[in-house]
């Protein structure tokens, strides 16, 4: 009988087609010494952060920097242009608007702050198109996930009963980004949760706004708008817990 193969930590996107192997065979063998460490050294980030997400071409991430501060992508504009499968939830983005004009006014962001960026996206339960600015408010932990990412599976149960736990001191609310609605709303049947999610799909909306580039990504948003840090990969309850006590006060 053979032995059970462990179940993964960590999970990656499949290659992109137009993606180009490395043909080390056909390499010298002293080129495959010297490429070898930088290809581990990257594999092992990738681990480290959790999912790799499928980003758009010429996408950067934010760094190394803990406040989400950093480069962040311009997202899609016109909802023309979204790309996904079939389903209630991309139609409903493409009928836009995916930016409200009314909606576009949080202050001015002082040097190094990252304001929460106000568009519009369905909910995934119901494909109604809501604002990020009906998040804000008070207290916000935004988890980004998709179902193709392990380490998402597993923290989803936890995450669910933290937020139960701190509901009335802190909101949570799910961004999927997986490409085709359906692959999100499978997900959600195995592995159920009280706490809302929104569909973002590919990321091309919020999450390339926001420079989210590996599932799971977890960002705490003050009252006004402020994303205050951000924790790339598996997060815990008492990481949760800390987080929100140091960084939003509660």
């Amino acid at each position: 009988m053979s032995t059970p193969t462990p179940h993964p930590t960590t999970s990656t996107v499949p290659a992109h087609p137009e993606a180009r192997s490395l043909d080390v065979w056909k390499w010298p063998a002293g080129e495959v010494v010297r490429v070898l460490p930088a290809v581990l050294g990257l594999a092992l980030a990738l681990v480290l952060a959790g999912c790799t997400s499928a980003g758009g071409e010429g996408a950067t991430g934010a760094g190394g920097d803990p406040t989400g501060a950093g480069t962040t992508g311009t997202g899609v504009q016109d909802p023309s242009d979204i790309q996904g499968g079939d389903g209630a939830c991309t139609d409903a983005l493409r009928s836009g608007p995916l930016i409200d004009p009314s909606d576009q006014a949080l202050g001015a962001p002082q040097p190094g702050e990252e304001p929460l960026p106000i568009v519009n996206l369905p909910r995934l339960d119901t494909c109604e198109l809501a604002s990020t600015a009906d998040w804000l408010g008070g207290p916000l932990v935004i988890n980004f996930w998709a179902s193709w990412c392990g380490p998402c599976r597993d923290e989803m149960p936890e995450l669910d009963a933290w937020a139960a736990q701190r509901a009335g001191e802190v909101d949570l609310v799910g961004v999927n980004i997986d490409f085709r609605q359906v692959d999100a709303e499978e997900f959600l049947e195995q592995v159920p949760v009280d706490f809302p999610s929104w569909f973002d799909p590919d990321a091309q909306v919020l999450g390339d706004r926001v420079s989210v580039r590996s599932m799971p990504t977890t960002l705490f948003v003050d009252p006004d708008g402020t994303i205050v840090h951000r924790h790339l990969g598996p997060i815990t309850v008492d990481q949760l817990n800390d987080a929100v006590q140091e960084h939003l006060g509660v």
